[in-house]
Order: C-alpha cells, then structure tokens, then sequence
C-alpha cells in the first residue's frame, strides 16, 4: 500500500513541471470594445514590460486604425490615432527599440512615440532619405536601426542622424523587403524572392531560395534561434541551420494547422507559428492551438511573445495566452492535480512506514533525556540563603571557616540543630570519610 502511495506521488510530482512548462491553457481576449483602436490586429510589439498592438478597421470613409498600448496593472487598453499624432491610418510592423520606443511602420516610412511621455517625437520618409512603403523594423545595438521597405533596406545611425538605403545593387536579393532580424554583427532579411544574409562587419552578402530547399521565396517573417533561422513563408515553416546551411522544412502534412504561415516567434524555448487556420506549437512534434482551445478564430495574423504571455493578433482582436495566469483557478483540472499532489506527499509523511514506531520510542526516550538535562537551578539559588541539609553540601559555597560551617556566597554561618549532624559535615568539608551510626556499632565491638 506504501508502495502504491509512493508511485501515485512521483508520478504526480513527475507531471507538474510537464503542467507548468507547457501552461495552462488560458486564453484572455480584447477588442475594439475593451479600448483596441479596432478589431483587426495585423501586429504586435511587446519587450518586458510594454505591449502595442496595430489595429485597424474598415469603414465607409476607408480604413481608420491607430495604435493601442495594454496596461497590466488596470487591465485596460489606452489608443493613439489620427488626432494624436498618428501618421497614416493603414499601418504595418512595430518595434521596440532598447530605450523603449515604439518604431511604427506605414505606407509613408517610420514614427517614433515615445512610450514615456505617450507622445509622438518623430517622422522619417523620403525626405529624410528613408524610400518606399515600411514594412517592419529591426534595431542592431543602441545605435543602428534597420527598416525594412518596398525599395529595400534602410539604415539609420543615431550617431550620425542619418539614413542610408541597401538594395539589389548592394546584394538583397529582392528590393521587396517584408521582415528583418538580427543576430549580433548579422542582419538576416526576408523578402519577396527569397532569404539575404548581410555580415554587417564585413560586409558579405549571401542569398538562399527555393534551389537552397526553401519552402518558398516570399518570406512573411523572419526569426532567429541559436543554432537556426525560422521562416514564415506562404508554402509552409522552412528552418535553416546556421552553421551547415541545410534546410528543412514543415507543412501541414507534418502536423502545421496550415502552411501558409505569417509569422514565427520563440516563447519558453518553444517555436510558435501563426498560419491562417491557427496556431503550431513545436516540441519535436506540432501541436496545434485553435478556437477550442481558446482563441477567438482560428485565422492569425500575427504574434509577440514576453517572458510570461504570448499574444495573438487576430480579424477578431487580440488574444493573450498566460501559461500561469487565471487559467491556475479553483475549478481547473490542474489544480486539482497539484492539490492532490501535495495532499498525498502529506499524508506519505505522517504515514511513511516506521513513523509510528519511530514516535513511539522518541516517547519513551523523552523523560529519560529529560531527567538527564540539567533544568533545576543550582543549589546556591534555590537556597535563599537559608541552609538547608539536601542543599549544602552540593553547593560549591559551602567552606569550613576555623572550626565552623560557612557559606561564602551568602557570608553566613552553616548551622543545623542537631550537632551530630553538623560535627558530620564538618568532617565531610575536611575530607574526612563518613561513617554512619550503624557501621560504628558494628566496628566498636571489634576494636574491644
């Protein structure tokens, strides 16, 4: 039985870090009606802290949209459009850059909104030397901010406060640039006819498409991993090992919900997909994420992962899946299994085999220890000065001072009624060996 109890809790205990490493599955969703600008979210940017969403919606004017930013400690959504600041209506990718800036992309170029004054501080566009409609933004440093566009890549040095436009000319393979994504001193770009890898300290350029093994040549999305690069194509998941070059690739035919994918992030050492019929989960094996478990509709547009949410923008708002978050509740199945868990690692403690014999012989060693622990005070305090037989002649104060009993701590006389008894502690102080009255009548008649 002790057996079975034990092999109940490993398992259970073996089972929670499964539990709390793939999450609990919660999924929370905001839209127009909870503050979002609007209903159809076509990017997210997130960093530990922040989130911004750009939302957008038809109506019979043309398209209106702007930017919403989620507050965790109101749970509510504050929105910035037109009568803000707000550049453009229709808008593409986002970013944040180190210092906390919010990087938008539009038909236009790029603006800057400064996230702690909540305010817009800056524009870039042709006439600062950044071409072509902006489609995302990467930043390499405190320094270099990367943007990719419809007539290629543009680099602005802070330091310089300059621009600086990369196409064909200089080795993209395409001048339409749809992602970007640094990794250290390299800045891999997606475009509409394959992958360019740019070595920006030494200025190599390399290129990989569809005769490399790429699932596709027009890239969505671009993410970077240690040892890989992930692209979001319309054909399908291609993965590209940094080191050897080889490819590989996912479809739905291995387990993808669909394979034309939008877009690819890292979450918890897990690769997620966005496609048009849901979300992919990777662990060796796909996994897909659809409405049944939680998201408003199975189309997604696009994704941003933070340390302890994932969200997903959708045609239907914003969803954000918390691994630990409310979905832990009460009624959920997993509570229970922690509970349980801990209730029977309980029960295994009081009821371990031995406990109860080890209780009962700690109970009968306990009075034995406790004669033995010196708990009463010393003579000399419990005495009061007063002398006392049973107290005296323990105590290390009692002297022999001329030819009478003394007490050096409390400087009195030693005095007992009876004299017999007081001559005998005198000879005790002395040294002298005690003898008792029946072993001095037993020896008189001896000595006669």
């Amino acid at each position: 039985m002790a057996l079975h109890r034990y092999a109940v809790l490993l398992a259970l205990l073996a089972w929670t870090p499964v539990v709390l490493a793939n999450g609990v599955p919660n999924f929370t969703t905001y839209g127009q009606a909870n503050g979002l600008v609007g209903d159809v979210v076509s990017a997210i940017a997130a960093n530990a802290k922040d989130v911004y969403v750009n939302s957008w919606y038809p109506t019979t004017s043309g398209a209106n949209g702007g930017i919403s930013t989620y507050s965790f400690k109101t749970d509510s959504w504050t929105s910035y459009g037109r009568s803000e600041g707000l550049a453009a209506d229709v808008l593409q990718g986002l970013g944040l850059d180190p210092q906390g800036n919010l990087w938008i992309c539009h038909a236009f170029g790029v603006q800057v909104f400064d996230t702690s004054k909540r305010q817009f501080v800056a524009s870039y566009g042709p006439d600062q030397g950044l071409m072509g409609a902006a489609e995302d933004v990467a930043f390499q440093g405190d320094n270099l901010v990367w943007v990719a566009t419809s007539e290629g890549v543009g680099r602005f040095d802070r330091s310089k406060k300059e621009w600086k436009m990369f196409t064909t000319k200089d080795g993209i393979v395409s001048n339409k640039v749809f992602s970007l994504a640094v990794d250290g001193e390299v800045l891999w770009i997606g475009t509409g006819s394959g992958l360019t890898r740019f070595n920006t300290a030494s200025g190599e350029w390399k290129s990989y498409t569809t005769a490399d093994g790429l699932a596709d040549d027009i890239i969505n999305k671009v993410t970077v991993t240690d040892k890989h690069v992930w692209l979001a194509t319309r054909s399908g998941l291609s993965r590209l090992d940094k080191k050897k070059g080889t490819v590989k690739n996912f479809g739905k035919a291995d387990g993808l919900p669909s394979s034309n994918v939008v877009d690819v992030v890292l979450f918890r050492g897990r690769v997620w997909v966005a496609t048009s019929d849901g979300v992919g989960k990777y662990e060796g094996r796909w996994k897909i994420v659809g409405e049944k478990d939680g998201l408003p509709v199975s189309k997604v547009n696009c994704i941003a992962a933070q340390k302890d949410y994932i969200w997903f923008g959708t045609p239907q708002g914003v969803a954000r899946y918390g691994p630990l978050g409310p979905g832990l509740s009460f009624g959920s199945p997993y509570f229970l299994i922690i509970v349980v868990g801990l209730v029977l690692g309980g029960v295994l403690v009081v009821l371990r085999p031995g406990a109860r014999k080890a209780k009962e012989e700690a109970a009968r060693r306990k009075p034995e220890q406790s004669e033995a622990a010196p708990t009463r005070k010393p003579p000399y305090e419990a005495c009061g000065g007063v002398p006392q037989r049973q107290l005296c002649t323990r105590c290390k104060y009692y002297t022999l001072k001329g030819s009478a009993l003394n007490c050096a701590k409390h400087k009195i006389p030693i005095a007992f009624p009876d004299e017999s008894e007081g001559k005998r502690l005198r000879q005790m102080s002395k040294g002298v060996p005690e003898t008792r009255p029946d072993q001095k009548e037993r020896e008189e008649p001896k000595q006669s």
